[in-house]
């Protein structure tokens, strides 16, 4: 403060010698000092109300206001740095989401595949054991014929239709009939003989 009121003595003391030099009125070197000195005490203080002004009265000065736009735009920034990473953190979870969805789905598909083949094998495993039955009651039929057996004309009926449907899932399965193509003809030999001859069964009781 010193410093200042020695630098502002010394600027009007050349001032004023510079005024001497110059021959100027006494009058007019008054006024002008005056002026000096109204215009210093006036913008001490402006700058004190600068300082003072905002503490007493809540006034915000430019640089105050600055400060504060300042720090608003800074919080704003910090504020859309975490929305960005927040949605970075977001994008990456939907991407590990996406990830494990897809191993969870091929997953899915390998165990119905499997359970797929399994029911597969199961259902041929209960083809083979029908046609299997099928196959042992023909022959079975046309040994106990062959044995001089007589059976009634329902047993001959129940006996063709089992034939026909071993035929039936011979077929559909793509299997070969060699086995009972033999035991077929005794049969429908032995129905025709019977029915001629009047041989069934219940014929004997008659």
């Amino acid at each position: 403060m010193q410093s200042l009121i020695l630098f502002y003595t010394k600027g009007i003391a050349i001032m004023l010698q510079n005024l001497a030099f110059l021959n100027t009125p006494t009058f007019i070197v008054l006024v002008l000092l005056l002026i000096i000195i109204v215009a210093e005490i006036v913008r001490g203080v402006t700058t004190i109300w600068g300082f003072v002004a905002p503490k007493l009265f809540g006034i915000k000065t430019k640089l105050q206001e600055r400060k504060e736009l300042d720090q608003m735009i800074l919080g704003c920034q910090e504020c859309i740095h975490k929305i960005s990473e927040t949605q970075d953190a977001i994008v990456e979870q939907q991407n590990i989401d996406r990830s494990n969805s897809i191993k969870y789905d091929n997953r899915i598909r390998e165990d119905m595949k499997m359970l797929h083949d399994e029911i597969g094998t199961v259902n041929k495993v209960v083809t083979n054991m029908q046609i299997s039955n099928l196959r042992s009651r023909i022959l079975n039929f046309a040994a106990d014929l062959t044995d001089g057996k007589k059976f009634t004309r329902e047993a001959y009926d129940e006996i063709l239709s089992d034939y026909k449907e071993y035929e039936d899932m011979i077929e559909a399965n793509n299997l070969t009939n060699e086995r009972v193509n033999i035991s077929h003809s005794i049969i429908l030999d032995f129905y025709k003989q019977s029915e001629l001859n009047h041989e069934f069964l219940e014929d004997k009781g008659e």
